[in-house]
């Protein structure tokens, strides 16, 4: 029974980060990505 729960909180753990670091993906990385190659410009 501990072990499943175990289980089941790293899948949910895991889940959470990825969802996570997708939508900073999505939001982060482009404004990132513009600034890096404005600083590169100037």
């Amino acid at each position: 029974m501990v072990d499943a729960s175990a289980t089941l909180a790293a899948g949910f753990t895991v889940n959470q980060t990825n969802a996570t670091l997708t939508l900073i993906g999505r939001f982060a990385v482009r404004p990132a990505y513009l600034l890096w190659t404005n600083r590169r410009l100037i």
